[in-house]
């Protein structure tokens, strides 16, 4: 829907930046368009912070992206959105609960108001199936577009498997010693959005 290939949008208080004194510190990714003068002995950073951080060359096709994403939220409507949402998440629930399937593990609350994701695990003969696998395998067997992982959630998604932190030191180090991603804890997620 144009949200992949995007800037990142980041949005605060006009007080939360000036609280670290940026004008004192340099751009958390020196490039072109960061300085306001520079010599070979010398430079001077942009005072703006959004100049400052937003070094390099624009992403101007990602941000006319960007741009239409909003737009086509605002045309739809926010309410609108979140009632399509709302309303393939309860179905998608309710089918999967008429399945009966015991290796289906769903991950979270499904009565808190969310957002339309699915998370879950596969269990075989009560043997946990790795993320990645079962993703390959919605992929490959049924064109489902899934993910793995933990979702950018490394603590939330300890506490949603009952992992607690010394089963999670002893995995960092398995994971430190190998770099085996199959280590690596996390469930599928399936997301479903408004548009089919």
């Amino acid at each position: 829907l144009g949200g992949p290939g995007t800037p990142g949008v980041l949005i605060m208080r006009r007080s939360i930046p000036k609280l670290a004194k940026p004008s004192a510190q340099p751009p958390h990714r020196p490039a072109g368009g960061t300085v306001r003068f520079t010599t070979d002995a010398m430079h001077a950073y942009e005072d703006k912070l959004e100049v400052r951080e937003e070094g390099g060359t624009p992403e101007i096709l990602g941000s006319i992206r960007a741009g239409a994403v909003f737009k086509l939220k605002r045309e739809i409507g926010e309410d609108a959105i979140m009632h399509i949402e709302e309303c393939y998440l309860a179905r998608a629930y309710e089918r999967l609960s008429r399945q009966r399937c015991p290796n289906l593990h769903i991950i979270g609350n499904p009565s808190a108001s969310r957002l339309p994701t699915l998370s879950f695990l596969v269990t075989v003969e009560n043997k946990l199936l790795h993320q990645n696998f079962v993703c390959a395998l919605l992929n490959d067997l049924f064109g489902i577009q899934s993910r793995s992982g933990c979702a950018c959630a490394g603590p939330y998604g300890a506490t949603l498997l009952g992992i607690d932190d010394n089963v999670m030191r002893v995995l960092l180090k398995c994971f430190a010693d190998t770099r085996a991603p199959i280590i690596k804890p996390g469930f599928t997620r399936v997301n479903l959005p408004f548009i089919e």
